[in-house]
């Protein structure tokens, strides 16, 4: 958008490829847009448009009620209105930049969002971060330091269970461990499995992960007890059902594969989709995975694809609305996708 007595650009907005139609609402609060990647979107003109980042943002935990969603990236974490996309919370690096400022580690240690970790409890949100090589954070939603866990071993990777008050962690070996939040006390260790890949279910009492030329295993994450072990497939995101029944797998083949826990068997088989991110809806009803720049919509059930949206960067992050209505991805910045049945 232009101002038309200064000439300058006031507004920008992207869509995935060409737009086709414009138009103002009466008061000329809202332009809603068409375009050829076959979305409609609605914009409010009264908040500042969102500059495309060109740092990647990961979409980590939504708010029990679906108003705020958290991100992280290599920077650090943000709290965004999930109705508006606004900025309303930010945590950044100590490093003197506007906001909040936390310790956690250096930029040129691994990759910085496997290391970063947020989740939505019933008290407020909790942050998590790899401090040094050694130690992981985790700060409440004043910036207020609640937990210092020492682990021990240099760590790749971290996440913490939707609930928040479960941890996972990865060490340089592969070797996971699962650590209670309140008490800061490992609560099992799973045996070596060389893990690249993992993510909880939605109430926390499983974890999946994937070992490179081993396979997905799924984990009892209270006792650390194998309850199932899928061969033969690579890993590059893994989603559980509602119920911990299914798992999905986006195998590097570019098929995705939604597998039965108990039975260790394929239930449905997608392909044409190099997923990078899947997740399935609250309801249970319907799987989402981000693939490139394309978020694509099926049905759970019967493995049918019902609609495919396409966002203007590559996507590296995915998490449905807990109405099942809304769906937001992670890449180049946070969008968020409707979804109407």
């Amino acid at each position: 958008m232009w101002n038309l007595t200064t000439g300058t650009r006031s507004q920008c907005f992207h869509h995935g490829s060409l737009c086709s139609s414009l138009s103002f609402s009466p008061d000329s609060l809202q332009l809603t847009s068409a375009s050829m990647d076959k979305t409609i979107r609605i914009w409010n003109l009264e908040v500042s448009s969102p500059q495309l980042q060109e740092i990647p943002v990961g979409v980590v935990a939504i708010s029990a009620d679906g108003s705020r969603i958290a991100t992280v990236s290599r920077e650090g974490f943000s709290v965004r209105d999930s109705a508006s996309g606004t900025q309303v919370q930010r945590f950044v690096r100590g490093d003197g930049a506007a906001g909040q400022e936390l310790q956690f580690v250096h930029p040129g240690y691994g990759d910085q969002a496997g290391l970063l970790s947020a989740a939505f409890t019933a008290t407020g949100i909790c942050f998590a971060a790899a401090t040094d090589r050694q130690t992981v954070d985790m700060w409440d939603a004043t910036g207020a330091l609640v937990k210092r866990l020492p682990t021990g071993v240099r760590l790749e990777e971290l996440e913490l269970s939707p609930t928040g008050h479960l941890l996972a962690t990865v060490d340089r070996q592969g070797i996971v461990s699962v650590w209670e939040v309140s008490t800061g006390m490992q609560q099992c260790q799973l045996p070596h499995h060389r893990t690249h890949r993992l993510v909880f279910s939605p109430d926390g009492s499983r974890l999946a992960t994937y070992g490179r030329g081993d396979g997905t295993r799924v984990w009892d994450s209270a006792s650390g007890a194998q309850v199932a072990h899928v061969r033969r497939h690579s890993a590059r995101a893994l989603a559980f059902t509602p119920d911990n029944s299914q798992i999905a797998i986006a195998d590097r083949s570019g098929g995705l594969l939604v597998m039965d826990v108990a039975a260790e068997a394929v239930v449905h088989r997608f392909h044409r989709t190099r997923a990078r991110a899947a997740a399935f809806s609250p309801d249970g009803k319907y799987l989402a995975d981000a693939a490139s720049n394309t978020i694509s919509i099926w049905n759970a059930t019967t493995g049918e694809h019902i609609t495919s949206m396409r966002a203007d960067s590559d996507l590296e992050s995915v998490i449905w609305h807990p109405g099942s209505r809304a769906v937001f991805t992670g890449g180049r910045g946070l969008l968020g996708y409707e979804f109407v049945t």
